[in-house]
């Protein structure tokens, strides 16, 4: 009955919590709209070459002009970018070895960096046009990574953002995709 008793006042004592901070809410809490694009790619081991525009902002395939400026919904506040066989899976060392992965990860975060980058500024009538990198992860063929416009940045602390993942692979050695 005593460890019953406990759990009891636990869940009150949290209930309580939540309660008095839902009801403060609003002097610590802003509601924000954003227009967020989620979008996954097998690039089967290859290097990035082809043009990224049409794919992180399709809106400007579907205008006429692409002269004509873009209001600040058409571009993206967030991107989340998953990819796949960014290596030769074939290859036994990049199957044996993160660091394949690592560089090719890291290839495909600047070039999507710099494209994002290049699309605000000749499409965004904002002066804080630019994209901050937040996180990427990969694990061996896979990469997903995270890209936020700069006036949404300074709301997210670089130090809070956590990723994690689980090496499942042959004795956590062998390379594997999660």
């Amino acid at each position: 009955e005593i460890e019953h008793s406990t759990k009891v006042r636990s869940f009150v004592r949290d209930e309580w919590i939540r309660a008095q901070m839902s009801a403060k809410a609003s002097e610590y809490t802003q509601v924000k709209n954003l227009n967020v694009f989620v979008g996954t790619w097998n690039v089967n081991g290859k290097k990035p070459s082809e043009p990224l525009r049409d794919w992180l902002c399709p809106d400007l395939k579907r205008r006429k002009s692409k002269s004509t400026l873009l209001d600040d919904l058409s571009i993206p506040d967030v991107y989340v970018l998953g990819f796949q066989e960014i290596v030769d899976l074939n290859r036994p060392s990049n199957v044996m070895s993160d660091s394949s992965s690592k560089e090719r990860s890291d290839m495909w975060v600047e070039r999507i960096h710099a494209t994002l980058n290049k699309l605000s500024l000749e499409h965004s009538r904002t002066p804080d046009h630019k994209f901050v990198f937040l996180v990427e992860r990969h694990l061996v063929g896979i990469m997903l990574c995270v890209f936020v416009k700069q006036k949404h940045a300074k709301y997210i602390p670089p130090n809070k953002v956590q990723t994690a993942s689980v090496a499942t692979g042959v004795m956590g050695i062998v390379g594997n995709k999660g």
